[in-house]
Parts: structure tokens; sequence; C-alpha cells
């Protein structure tokens, strides 16, 4: 049986042109996302990479939102081999800040009428290409339009934000050629599997724990 599906962009690492709505394929060209995510970092949670992750809501969202999105994002990190470590608002230094980590992930919720000067069309977020010696990564989260996206589709916002965090640090660490067919790389985000958490597949987290350990290595030499 035949049948589309609508999908939106998660969003680009870099100035693509990405259709906000794209036609899914057919069900035997596309498996469910959550059926090929990684097992081989799940369990060993001695394992795991910490990840230091500051989030800036100049929103000023519900924290029981936020905080079920952190939750999102960090099972989806596990789910890796990373361990999210969360830290709040803006640092007042120019590099990591004294209570924090290097390499920092600085993800910013901003309102809606900045979001147009940054990327164009309903892309929910962006992460700004960032060098591995750099200190902090930058990334905006687009919060308006992950909320109106909800609201047409009957979905918890909370559990969209939490793919939008992961999927946009996954382009930091992965690289502007991270888009997959597969899990949480796909360069649109299937509405229709959102009632499970999609993770990163196997090939990519091996790319996503390289590039973490790369990042820190560049800045603890």
């Amino acid at each position: 049986m035949s049948y589309s599906r609508l999908k939106v962009v998660l969003l680009t690492v870099v100035m693509w042109a990405t259709p906000v709505f794209a036609q899914s394929p057919k069900p035997n060209e596309m498996p469910n996302a959550t059926a090929v995510l990684t097992t081989k970092h799940r369990t060993n949670s001695s394992a795991r990479q910490k990840i230091t992750l500051r989030l800036d809501d100049s929103t000023k969202l519900d924290p029981a939102l936020l905080a079920k999105a952190r939750r999102v994002a960090t099972v989806i990190f596990r789910g890796s081999g990373l361990e999210a470590a969360w830290l709040d608002g803006s640092p007042s230094e120019t590099q990591c800040g004294k209570d924090g980590e290097c390499p920092q992930f600085r993800l910013r919720i901003i309102p809606a009428d900045l979001a147009k000067g940054i990327v164009e069309g309903d892309a929910l977020g962006f992460a700004v290409p960032c060098a591995e010696n750099e200190d902090a990564c930058l990334i905006y989260i687009f919060y308006s339009r992950i909320s109106a996206l909800a609201k047409r589709h009957v979905v918890d916002p909370d559990l969209i934000l939490g793919h939008v965090i992961a999927h946009e640090v996954g382009h930091t660490l992965i690289g502007p050629n991270a888009h997959d067919i597969y899990g949480i790389m796909q360069p649109v985000l299937p509405i229709a599997d959102l009632g499970r958490t999609l993770f990163f597949t196997s090939a990519q987290t091996d790319r996503l724990r390289l590039g973490l350990s790369e990042r820190k290595r560049m800045h603890n030499r």
C-alpha cells in the first residue's frame, strides 16, 4: 500500500535550501528509524563520554517543558554512550565559563522575530559551524516554530524540542554531511514516528563520539 506522510525540516548546518514539507518514501524504502538505533554503547555506563550542554532560554518557557525536553535529549545521547551535563543561562565569560567544562554546546532558544534574521523558512533550529578547537559551539533553537508544529500535529512540544536539540548537536559533532535516511539525523523529522524516540544509528554514534573526543583533545593539549 502506498501513502504519503507529512514530514518537517529539522535543519541544516550549512546554507542549504530545504523544503518545509517533503513527500515520504514508501514504507519499504524507509523503515522505522527506531529499529536501527545503536546498542553498541547503551549498556556500558562507565564508557560514556560527558557532553556539556548549556541551555539559554530568552523566551522564558515553562521550566517543566524544558525539563522534559532535556530528558528526551539525554535519553537520545545515552543511546550513543554520551552523558549529558546540563547548565543553565548564558555565561558572563566569553569562553566556557567558570562553572562549565570545555567544549560546551550552547543552545539558545530565541524569540520568533529574531529567528527570521538567522535562517529563512520554517527550520526549527540552526547549528553555527564550529571549528574543532573552539571552546563553545552555538546552536539556535526556534521554539515558536516547534510550538506551531506541535499544535498542527497534536504532538508534545517538549518531545520535538528534545529531538531538535539532539539533531543540531549531531550536526556540530558529525559535520555538515550528517544527514542520513535513518535515525535522528534524517533531514526531515517524521511526525508519524514521534510517539517514539529517534536515536543516532551505529555509524552516526561512532562519528559522534569521535567528534567529541577530538574536540576534547584539542582543548586539553
